[in-house]
């Protein structure tokens, strides 16, 4: 778990502990991992309300109280919670910055280190309320805190089935939610060869004959 500066942060990681304690979706291996070590504090919190995860949004946002204070916490695809963000926070209570450019564009180089290392990552932040009720408007501005990263090695047996699959005459193409960067990881450790990448936002672009050229060429389909 590192902060926007790409430091080590555990103590901040219990926010994102929190989204998943108190989130009333469907657990994915990702939360489980997020709870292994649940934080004593976690009991002390209050669930008032949530915004549940959507595939649009690719995000979930809980609002918590804990005295009283009540804070917005929000769980998701870590590009997208960076471009909610209008301040970054450096460390457990750390007085916040903003989240400019250079910022930005560091925070983007370590996502994309995290993703060749073939590492899936999740970004947290968080924003004071004063009411017991959020809405999406609430998200934007959110105070960024962690990226969270974690390991998702391929089943053993990934790379000989794929093989039996080439030589039968089979492509395979991968659809998948994760970012470019874990995906072509993937693919280098179970030697399925690439020819292309698309991700959600550039296949919005197309138009139905652009998408149907490219997806020949394609092998990862990603972010969708």
């Amino acid at each position: 778990t590192v902060d926007a500066e790409g430091r080590e942060s555990p103590s901040v990681a219990t926010m994102a502990a929190l989204n998943s304690a108190l989130q009333s979706g469907i657990r994915t291996p990702l939360d489980e991992a997020l709870l292994v070590r649940r934080p004593a504090e976690l009991a002390e919190w209050e669930k008032l309300d949530e915004l549940p995860f959507d595939f649009e949004r690719r995000r979930v946002a809980v609002l918590a109280r804990h005295g009283a204070r009540r804070l917005l916490l929000v769980k998701g695809a870590p590009e997208e919670i960076v471009r909610l963000c209008s301040r970054y926070e450096v460390g457990a209570g750390g007085a916040p910055r903003a989240l400019d450019e250079a910022a930005r564009a560091r925070a983007e180089r370590d996502l994309e280190a995290l993703g060749a290392q073939g590492l899936r990552v999740i970004g947290v932040a968080h924003r004071e309320l004063d009411r017991d009720r959020a809405t999406r408007r609430d998200e934007d501005g959110v105070t960024l805190d962690v990226f969270t990263a974690f390991a998702d090695p391929p089943k053993p047996g990934a790379g000989q089935a794929l093989a039996a699959l080439g030589a039968s005459g089979v492509a395979v193409k991968i659809l998948t939610g994760d970012a470019p960067a874990v995906t072509r990881h993937l693919c280098e450790q179970i030697g399925l060869e690439l020819r292309g990448v698309l991700t959600g936002a550039q296949m919005d672009r197309m138009d139905e004959l652009a998408l149907a050229a490219k997806v020949d060429e394609t092998t990862l389909v990603c972010r969708v």
